[in-house]
């Protein structure tokens, strides 16, 4: 986490940091250009590696490339699950953390107010409140993460389409 002493030392730092009062126009549209290049780049290398691997795989050997590519579904499935999971979690993630600012600052800001009537410790517990539900909603989605990623990696992949080379190669005399 980025403490509060930290952050103007980040900033002033010269590695690569760019003050914001002074961003030329063009420096600006050089960043534009280079995004777009990149993405355009290793966009089209992305699609042209994926089908290049996919073609010599079922030319190679059409069994065990049809094999390979019947798991892009069922991941296909799993990953669009997680990936609406993960948007609605970080909404939620969001609005906590939104909720513990706007107790902050309702509290900063009325500091005199809250010191004349000793509510310091009942603001304290509020903002504890809001902060230890974004805590949570975290832990969870770490929580989830963990078994997203057990589930992708080790039930789909290695369990399901291992197990179909396994016997794939057996029946095939591979070894």
């Amino acid at each position: 986490m980025l403490s509060v002493s930290s952050f103007p030392t980040i900033l002033t730092c010269n590695a690569n940091i760019v003050c914001c009062d002074v961003l030329p126009a063009s420096f600006l549209l050089q960043c534009h250009d280079f995004i777009k290049t990149w993405f355009f780049r290793f966009s089209i290398e992305s699609v042209v590696r994926i089908t290049g691997i996919t073609a010599y795989m079922l030319l190679r050997s059409p069994k065990l490339g049809a094999c390979a590519v019947s798991i892009v579904p069922l991941v296909a499935v799993v990953n669009k699950h997680y990936g609406n999971w993960l948007s609605e979690n970080a909404s939620r993630d969001q609005n906590a953390l939104a909720a513990a600012n706007s107790v902050a600052q309702e509290t900063l800001g009325c500091i005199r107010t809250v010191v004349a009537f000793g509510s310091e410790e009942s603001e304290h517990q509020k903002y504890q409140e809001k902060i230890n539900e974004q805590y949570r909603l975290n832990i969870r989605q770490t929580y989830i993460q963990g078994v997203y990623y057990m589930v992708r990696s080790y039930l789909v992949t290695s369990h399901v389409f291992g197990k179909r080379i396994r016997t794939y190669t057996r029946t095939h005399n591979f070894y």
